[in-house]
């Protein structure tokens, strides 16, 4: 979750959480920073070709919403490409 709602508090569904071992992470977005980051990888500063794990095509996109949900041990990041 990027950035802060409104009224300060959002609703979730902890069941599906915990029924999904999913984690929710927070961060408060600060201006600018996205630029720094896109020159970093531009500048081959931040290498972020070897953190995907996996590649999908888009027609087999189900399969890998499953991948990533089933293989988490082995799927650092499950990319899926047009």
């Amino acid at each position: 979750m990027v950035g802060m709602t409104a009224e300060g508090t959002f609703p979730v569904d902890v069941g599906n959480l915990l029924a999904g071992e999913l984690d929710v992470r927070t961060v408060f977005r600060y201006a600018h920073c996205y630029p720094l980051a896109i020159e970093l990888v531009r500048t081959a500063r931040v290498k972020v070709e070897p953190l995907i794990s996996h590649r999908f095509p888009l027609a087999r996109t189900d399969e890998a919403l499953r991948f990533a949900r089933d293989h988490k041990a082995e799927a650092i990041k499950v990319m899926v490409e047009l």
